[in-house]
């Protein structure tokens, strides 16, 4: 019969794995890429939020500068001139004018932050432009249509304190500007305004911080810094992350858009889709290659029998190699295999890839935080430095009162003068704790009044030979003082002569300032707000960590080993492991003095997150492939099963089974022909075994009638000898010939006129005990019989008639010519299912040649005439089977045993 492939075994197949295949494959492309978005979008989000607040921090500093400069702009004398003109003469107007121009050049003359300051006042038409550029004159900021605008933001916003925001542009001109507005309190009018127009400055610094940076003031009015994504300025979407300015009212928008990493994502995915069309293409040609070598042996099986039952008896028998796998676990590991390599392989790309985007989206994150943090701290350092030097370098004052120190009026003079340093740099804001002068020895010649820091803290002598040692270079260390709770950062130097009053580089003694070191630690937890991003100072040996540190445990380990490598490799930014976590480090030093800033990123939640759903959504895929790969697997071998258990059927004897096909395939016509095979073979009994089974019952039929003659030859023999000996009895008027012949009645009683072929081992035993007693009595109690049978085995049946001739055996052939005395024994015993009778005597026994002979006799391989034993052991293998019968072993001179083995029969 001719099957389309579509509905042949190897057709289903290969249909079948294909559609498995591709349900893999694109079952794994949309999860991955449905995870992948979604838990890409999510670092997304997190990593934007870390790095706008760098910008944050970033642009605080900026515009901490530039209040700094307006400050200075505003605190000058011409500067208030300027401003109330109309109480001013011409000659001193214009002076003041020139004044201030001249201070404003020195102002921002080295500041790169400002392209240019500008000063207007429309009262007296005084404009004021003074800038790092050339050819820009900023002339509508004295336009009167300007003046109103920043006149209604006051009215707006009634803050006297409020800066604004504005955009110059002209032509390829394009800055930001910030509007400082001098505002009369009484009528909240503008009397003048200072401007500043910066420089790209913040831009440079912004670059990295996101795709697009806005500004804005409490005004309203909006300033792009950063415009990388080519965005809408404020988007108003879940991507653009606000947060306030030290400003009053001004706040920073980063807005990102998630186009670059979508492409990304996008791209790797269309580059998965060709993989999996690819692999789809593989699996295809696997299966056809699998599913040929599948089916081969059925086809083979179906010609062969086929050929069979076509009459075909010379063809060959059906050789088929064995296989370590049936049809049905083939398959399921082939479509497993098939389902679970693109699971696997696309899900761990999905996942490195995402992994990828993500990492290397976090390095220049972080990096770029790391950079303004180290910009904000260096800057602190700087003036650390600075304030240090006023003492040690700068101060005539010091030096002359320290070359002078055994007058104590100089000692006294140095102590105001420390004093009023101090007063004046706290006044300020620059937390300086305490000052200390000691002389060449050592010894504390003088201290600031705010605490005892040096007595607390002891200055050990290295820290003197350091300053000895390099000349014009400063000491650095940070100090816990906990029984003030407080921690400071200490910077050393050696002061020494200028050449001015004092020799130049005489060593007068040395000058210790401790700085308060909370704004420091403020400024590192500013960055350390997120679970995973640890920031800290340390020395150059990662010790005296600056931070928080109770954040991670062991930090001052991991510290060290990030350390480490960065000093190895040679790289500020390493990645590394320790304690099963993943992190990386970014370690940068400071120009003035020995430490470190280290910028930790422990690994992400959400980077677990991806991997963990990946693992989820990798089990569940391979999960539900099994169950599709044994579904298809049950479907393909459903006709199989059914044959099988066809086959189960026939071969426990049921002959009429037949397999009735569910489906077209090559099985169903495997099983079609089994089916004939079948008919063919119940002819073939109907016509030869049957006509064998009722020729072999004949034959035992006749066994039988030979066996009943064979008896019936028996029992003349016997009744003729023992008439015979109660013959002589009687004629010798032995009284004993009446019980011999009452005896042999009883004999033949149970021999001859019972016609069962079966009987109990008691009516058995009972038979042959009375034919002992007649033995005994014509032998004149020759022999002995000793009976050892359990009570328990007399209820079983036995087939009558065995056991009398093996006694008579044993007494014609075994005693009757032994000289003196003789024994038999007849022993029964249950073994299993069998019931073992053995008849022993210890009468001449039986020469090897002889014992062979009936040995053989025994087991069918001669042929004898005897009816003793050969009767014995035909008629039980006759009606119980070959596995019973009769044993015989005998030694000449000793004796001999009978051994006969019967099933135990209860009916």
């Amino acid at each position: 019969m001719k099957i389309s492939f579509k509905h042949t075994l190897r057709g289903k197949t290969v249909i079948y794995g294909t559609i498995l295949s591709m349900l893999a494959v694109l079952l794994t492309i949309a999860s991955g890429y449905f995870v992948s978005h979604k838990l890409t979008k999510n670092q997304f989000d997190y990593v934007n939020k870390i790095t706008t607040s760098a910008a944050v921090e970033r642009t605080n500093m900026y515009m901490g500068e530039i209040a700094m400069t307006f400050n200075s702009a505003m605190n000058s004398d011409a500067f208030d001139i300027l401003v109330s003109s109309k109480y001013t003469s011409d000659y001193n107007l214009f002076k003041a004018q020139n004044d201030y121009e001249t201070y404003l050049k020195r102002l921002i003359s080295l500041n790169d932050k400002i392209d240019a300051l500008v000063l207007v006042n429309n009262n007296n038409d005084i404009f004021i432009n003074i800038g790092n550029v050339v050819g820009k004159d900023f002339s509508e900021y004295k336009a009167p249509e300007f003046i109103k605008k920043v006149q209604d933001y006051v009215k707006v916003s009634g803050n006297t304190n409020q800066v604004y925001l504005n955009r110059y542009s002209r032509n390829i001109y394009d800055r930001i500007s910030v509007i400082n507005p001098v505002i009369n309190p009484e009528n909240m009018q503008v009397e003048a305004i200072v401007i500043a127009v910066l420089s790209k400055k913040l831009t440079e610094d912004l670059q990295f911080a996101g795709g697009t940076i806005n500004l804005a003031d409490g005004a309203g009015n909006y300033a792009t810094v950063i415009n990388q994504d080519n965005s809408e300025i404020l988007e108003d979407n879940q991507y653009t992350f606000k947060n306030k300015l030290n400003f009053n009212g001004w706040t920073i928008y980063n807005s990102y858009k998630f186009d670059k990493i979508q492409n990304l994502l996008n791209l790797y995915f269309l580059s998965i889709i060709k993989y999996g069309l690819l692999y789809i293409f593989l699996s295809l040609i696997l299966l056809l290659w699998i599913s040929k070598l599948l089916v081969k042996p059925i086809s083979k099986m179906e010609r062969e029998i086929g050929n069979l039952n076509e009459h075909v008896i010379e063809n060959k028998p059906i050789n088929l190699k064995k296989r370590k796998f049936g049809f049905k676990s083939t398959i399921l590991i082939l479509y497993t295999v098939i389902v679970t390599i693109p699971v696997v392989w696309f899900t761990t790309g999905a996942y490195i890839n995402s992994n990828n985007i993500i990492e290397n989206r976090l390095g220049s994150v972080f990096e770029y935080g790391a950079k303004i943090l180290y910009q904000h701290i260096d800057f602190i350092f700087s003036n650390y430095y600075k304030k240090g030097a006023e003492i040690a370098v700068y101060n005539n004052k010091v030096q002359t009162y320290m070359d002078e120190m055994n007058n104590s009026e100089t000692k006294s003079s140095l102590q105001y003068v420390l004093n009023d340093f101090l007063l004046s740099n706290n006044f300020a804001g620059n937390k300086i704790s305490n000052v200390s002068i000691l002389d060449k020895s050592f010894n504390i010649m003088c201290s600031s009044i705010y605490n005892k820091s040096l007595t607390l803290n002891t200055i050990e002598k290295k820290d003197f030979e350091y300053l000895n040692n390099n000349y014009g270079r400063s000491l650095w260390k940070y100090y816990t003082d906990t029984s003030l709770n407080n921690s400071f950062v200490r910077i050393g130097m050696s002061i020494r002569g200028n050449g001015q009053d004092v020799e130049a580089g005489k060593l007068l003694g040395y000058m210790f300032m401790d700085f308060e070191s909370s704004e420091i630690k403020q400024m590192l937890d500013n960055f350390s707000q997120y679970s995973n991003v640890w920031v800290y100072l340390t020395d150059e040996n990662g010790q005296n960590t600056i931070g928080k540190d109770d954040i991670i445990p062991r930090t001052e380990d991991i510290i060290q080993l990030g350390i480490g490598l960065s000093q190895d490799k040679g790289k500020e930014r390493v990645s590394f492991k320790s304690d099963g976590n993943s992190y990386i480090m970014i370690v940068k030093d400071f120009n003035l003095n020995s430490f470190k800033l280290i910028y930790i990123l422990k690994n992400f939640d959400e980077g677990r997150s991806i991997l963990y759903t990946s693992i989820t959504i990798l089990a569940i895929l391979i999960f539900l492939s099994l169950i599709f790969s044994y579904g298809f697997s049950v479907m393909l071998s459903r006709n199989f099963t059914k044959l099988l258990k066809t086959i189960l059927k026939i071969k426990a004897g049921d002959l009429n089974a037949r397999f009735k096909s569910s489906t077209v395939d090559e099985i169903g016509v495997l099983g079609d022909s089994f089916n004939e095979m079948l008919d063919q073979l119940n002819r073939m009994i109907d016509e030869k075994y049957i006509s064998e089974v009722r020729l072999k019952d004949a034959e035992i039929k006749a066994r039988e009638y030979e066996l009943n003659l064979l008896q019936a030859q028996i029992n003349p023999h016997f009744l003729y000898n023992t008439l015979k000996t109660a013959q002589y009895m009687v004629y010798d008027g032995d009284p004993r010939a009446e019980k011999m012949i009452k005896l042999l009645i009883a004999l033949f009683k149970t021999g001859i006129t019972r016609e069962e072929k079966l009987v109990c081992v008691k009516d058995e035993i009972d038979h042959v005990k009375t034919y002992i007693d007649i033995q005994q009595m014509r032998f004149s109690n020759k022999f002995d019989v000793i009976y050892n049978i359990s009570d328990d085995l007399m209820k079983f049946k036995i087939l009558k008639l065995i056991l009398q001739p093996l006694v008579e055996n044993a007494i014609y052939h075994g005693l009757e010519l032994k000289a003196g005395k003789g024994e038999i024994r007849v022993d029964a015993i249950k073994y299993d299912n069998m019931i073992v009778f053995k008849i022993k005597d210890n009468g001449l026994g039986i020469n090897t040649n002889k014992l062979n002979d009936i040995k053989e006799q025994l087991n069918g391989k001669s042929q004898s005439k005897s009816i003793g034993l050969i009767n014995v052991n035909e008629r039980i293998k006759l009606h119980f089977g070959n596995e019973y019968g009769l044993d015989i072993e005998s030694q000449e001179g000793e004796g001999t045993e009978v051994t006969a083995t019967i099933p135990v029969l209860t009916d």
